[in-house]
């Protein structure tokens, strides 16, 4: 894991492989806890290292219970609380824990196993994302987004997109079929159905969303002051948005040296800005763009 300032300048990195104290094996999530600050390091076989805010520190190590394999994303519910997501664990994928009764509180939200283990319609990055002290739970496959809670009951409903018929319903994918059939019959369903949203971002106005449709990617955006959306696939200059996350003033995308291309233009730059465009080299560490929102004025 490697940190950085807010102007882009190196601070630390956390590379500590092995299983010694502060070292871990497989990592597959990372998270700075919101309440305390520090960064907190999932691996896959079950545990959490922790560390200062600037990964500097070792302070402990967390473990879930023995029966607990192969999670793949967490987030904090309340400073010792913990909600992990599992693309691979039989039943159901979201558990809840309280570290500080180093116990199971709850485990909920079945989906089928083939689903997450054998089709593309699985979370790629974190299902969790956090907006004004809310966690927040996105469904991959058809859009949904669910608040998640603490106590029961954990999951309720924030956003149910309806695409009316190119929703995506499970019970048109057969069940248990072997990877290959998987791979071609969910080429035909992007052709027919809103699916795969990997990626999703808010603020106070706005819920931004990205995913494929007649085998495009797509955008929409959820205006929640006037309950209206957008619609589209590129944005009126030309380039795609793959939304990091965004604030009150911009949307923020990662992308690398190589891949600047799909998402800016140079001459679209002013001329501060221009300059660190021609001093990126081959080698730089990823660019964060910054596509500030525009105001309309009636």
């Amino acid at each position: 894991m490697l940190i950085f300032d807010a102007e882009g300048r190196f601070i630390n990195k956390i590379h500590k492989l092995g299983k010694g104290p502060g070292e871990y094996l497989l990592l597959s999530d990372c998270n700075v806890n919101r309440y305390t600050g520090d960064v907190e390091l999932l691996s896959a076989m079950g545990y959490v290292n922790v560390y200062d805010s600037l990964g500097k520190e070792f302070k402990k190590t967390f473990r879930l219970p023995d029966e607990v394999l192969a999670v793949d994303y967490f987030v904090n519910l309340t400073p010792q609380t913990y909600a992990f997501f599992s693309n691979s664990r039989s039943g159901n994928k979201m558990l809840i824990f309280s570290e500080k009764e180093n116990k199971l509180i709850q485990d909920t939200y079945n989906l089928p196993d083939w689903l997450l283990r054998k089709t593309t319609l699985k979370h790629n990055r974190s299902p969790f994302y956090i907006y004004d002290d809310t966690v927040c739970f996105t469904q991959v496959y058809d859009g949904k987004v669910f608040n998640l809670s603490p106590e029961p009951p954990y999951l309720s409903s924030r956003y149910a997109l309806n695409f009316d018929d190119k929703t995506l319903d499970l019970s048109v994918i057969p069940p248990d079929k072997e990877i290959d059939f998987y791979m071609n019959f969910v080429r035909n369903l992007k052709s027919k159905y809103a699916i795969q949203f990997f990626i999703y971002a808010e603020n106070s106005r706005y819920y931004f969303t990205r995913f494929t449709y007649r085998n495009k990617p797509h955008h929409l955006i959820l205006d929640k002051q006037n309950n209206g959306f957008f619609l589209f696939e590129k944005f009126k200059e030309g380039f795609q948005c793959f939304p990091l996350c965004i604030d009150e003033e911009a949307v923020y995308c990662c992308a690398s040296v190589n891949f600047l291309s799909f998402i800016l233009a140079p001459e679209l730059l002013d001329q501060e800005n221009l300059e660190k465009y021609e001093n990126i080299k081959e080698d730089d560490n990823p660019i964060i763009v910054k596509y500030t929102f525009r105001r309309e004025h009636g």
